[in-house]
Formats: structure tokens, C-alpha cells, sequence
């Protein structure tokens, strides 16, 4: 009888810990639905078309500019700075999660910019215009699927530091 009362414990203790395997496994799983979806609208939110106008709200010099991800401007605003580019100024754009720093290098005649976006995070582009009034464009963003202007091309590095875009850029020059 002993032996039939532990087999009956043994198979209800079994029950249990299969109830509750099954109920953290599918607490996991939904968990990990959620997390999903959030990342989903997080990302759908910030890949709608973008406006074809924006405007500029410059940014008061008197306090910092507080940015969405700051160690990576910081990082970024110390490669601009390294590489001889002097700041022009920090800018908000209207109606959009996203914050604007621009630089300028006067011995290259070019201009850099660091963008910082709520969702989509933190990226540079490093510019030149030409006499002709055609531009290249070299930048860290990802691909984006955006036709450029006939007279701009971009050029996109995705991650490359400051330096690389610079030398990147360097490398198109019109005769």
C-alpha cells in the first residue's frame, strides 16, 4: 500500500510541475509577444514618410541641448571636433522626435551633421556642394530607401565612424 500512495504522490507532484512549466512557458511566451509588438510599432511609428518640408528651431545657447541618446552624440560630436570641424549649432526639428547638431570644416569646405532620433537613434553625414551645384553625401544611417535629388548623391556607410566618412568623401572630387 505504501508503495501504491507513493506512486500516487509521484504522479501528482508530476501534474504540478507540469502545470506549472506549462504556465511560465506560456507567460514566456507571451512576454515575449508583447516585447515583439512594442519593437514593431516602435519601428513602424519612426518609418513613415517623412515629411517633405522640415523646419529648423534653432536651439538656445545659453542651456545643453538634452539629447535622446547622449553617449553616442557625445561620441560622435568628439570625432567631428577631432577631425578639425568647429560647431555651427544645435537645432530642433518641428514635429519630429529628432534633434540636429551641424559642423562645419573650413579647410575642406564641407559639413558635417549629427542626427539624433528618438526610434531610429544616432547618425552622421559629412557633405560637400559643388560649384555646379551638385553634392555628395556620405553617411552612417542605415539604408533607408529614399530616392536622392538628380544633382545629390548619397553614399551610405552604415556605422563608419567620422573619420571614414570624411576620407569616404574625400575620395569624390570633381575636376
Amino acid at each position: 500500500m505504501l508503495t501504491f500512495l507513493k506512486l500516487v504522490a509521484a504522479f501528482l507532484v508530476a501534474i504540478v510541475v507540469l502545470v506549472v512549466a506549462v504556465i511560465l512557458f506560456i507567460r514566456w511566451k507571451f512576454r515575449r509577444f508583447l516585447k515583439n509588438m512594442l519593437e514593431a510599432a516602435g519601428a513602424q511609428a519612426s518609418s513613415g514618410v517623412p515629411p517633405f518640408r522640415i523646419k529648423l528651431e534653432p536651439h538656445d545657447d545659453d542651456d545643453e541641448m538634452e539629447w535622446f541618446h547622449n553617449d553616442d552624440v557625445q561620441t560622435q560630436m568628439q570625432q567631428f571636433e577631432s577631425s578639425g570641424f568647429t560647431p555651427l549649432g544645435d537645432y530642433a526639428v518641428e514635429g519630429l522626435p529628432l534633434q540636429v547638431r551641424g559642423f562645419q570644416h573650413q579647410d575642406h569646405n564641407v559639413y558635417g551633421v549629427i542626427y539624433d532620433h528618438v526610434a531610429a537613434g544616432v547618425w552622421s553625414d559629412v557633405v560637400r556642394r559643388y560649384d555646379d551645384e551638385s553634392s555628395w553625401t556620405v553617411s552612417s544611417a542605415k539604408e533607408h530607401g529614399m530616392d536622392a535629388a538628380p544633382w545629390h548623391t548619397p553614399w551610405l556607410l552604415p556605422g563608419e565612424p567620422v573619420n571614414e566618412l570624411q576620407q569616404t568623401l574625400s575620395l569624390f572630387t570633381i575636376a
